[in-house]
This record gives C-alpha cells, sequence and structure tokens, in this order.
C-alpha cells in the first residue's frame, strides 16, 4: 500500500542546511534526525549530506563544516536552499554567541539565501550554564529593526541534540512554513 500512496503522492523534496560555529551539535543534530541516536564524530571536514523521509518530506539536509577555512565555501552550497538551521551552542561565552551573530549575519545576507526560512536551534540547553531562548534572541539582535531578520520566517527554539529534545518541534516548524511556499 505504500508503493501505490507515494506513486501518486511523492515526499515533497526540502533542502535544508545546517551552519553555525564549531562544536555547536550541527553533526549531532543531522544523525540524531536521520538514525534517531547519537553518533560519535569528529569536528566535520568539508560537509555531511544526508537524505532523510520525514513524515511526507524527502529532506536533504547538508551539515556544513564549521573551521574557519571552510566558511567561505558555503555560499557554493545555498542555491535551492529552503531553510536554514543555524546552530548555537548555549553554553558558549557571550563573545562567542557575538561571533554566531557575526556569521549568521554575513550568511543571511549572502544571496540565494534571501527568502529562505531561519530556525534557529540554542543547543546544549541541559547545561548548567546555558544562555535561555529569550537570551540567545536577544544576544543575536533577532528582533532588532533592520536586522538580519527584517522580513525573515524565523524562530528560535531550545534544544538538547544529544536526547534529541527540541529537534523535531524546530523540524516540523521549518516544514510547516516551507509548505506555505511550495
Amino acid at each position: 500500500m505504500g508503493g501505490v500512496y507515494s506513486y501518486f503522492f511523492p515526499p515533497t523534496p526540502v533542502r535544508i542546511i545546517l551552519l553555525g560555529l564549531r562544536s555547536g551539535g550541527k553533526t549531532t543534530i543531522l544523525y540524531q534526525f536521520k538514525l534517531n541516536e547519537v553518533v560519535s564524530n569528529i569536528p566535520t571536514i568539508g560537509f555531511n549530506v544526508e537524505l532523510i523521509e520525514y513524515k511526507n518530506y524527502a529532506l536533504t539536509m547538508w551539515d556544513m563544516g564549521a573551521c574557519d577555512k571552510l566558511r567561505p565555501m558555503w555560499k557554493h552550497h545555498f542555491k535551492g536552499t529552503d531553510a536554514v538551521i543555524f546552530v548555537v551552542d548555549s553554553s558558549v561565552p557571550r563573545k562567542d554567541i557575538e561571533e554566531a551573530r557575526d556569521e549568521m549575519e554575513d550568511v543571511l545576507a549572502t544571496e540565494n539565501l534571501e527568502n529562505v526560512k531561519v530556525l534557529i536551534m540554542a543547543n546544549k540547553q541541559d547545561l548548567p550554564n546555558a544562555l535561555s531562548v529569550e537570551d540567545i534572541t536577544e544576544e543575536l539582535h533577532l528582533n532588532r529593526p533592520g536586522g538580519c531578520m527584517k522580513d525573515r520566517t524565523w524562530n528560535v527554539i531550545g534544544t538538547n541534540a544529544i536526547i534529541g529534545e527540541g529537534i523535531y518541534e524546530g523540524l516540523d516548524w521549518i516544514l510547516t512554513v516551507v509548505q506555505k511556499d511550495i
């Protein structure tokens, strides 16, 4: 029965890029979506890409390596992107949040990302020194008039990638807002 259904109602393709600074949890999030488990990983050199079937969607998810030398290469993968998940390590010092803000602002000003939906995952919420979703929103200047989120559909959600907390709620939000444009 599933084969007949998928023949007449094929999954909707959605392209999502996972971005953020190093050690934020991007790869952990990708493989929670793909395998529903934590995999041991090392810093991503280049990128990881996975096709994930979720609900009636065929998600192509790109996890982009975040070392300084790789970030200029990100823009070559932006064309056709429906949504960006920008992962922020909520437990880092505020100066590192500023670096994340600067990187996010630069990325979102890039051609081919003008109309993408943006989900910020405030990851590592389980750690005792983690900034709240409200603090992350403030530190990233998301509500500032004329900022990088002006005229964009965006959301911030707290996550704990190790146990998968919040990540599916974030993915469901993305699919809801992307569906309106399909």
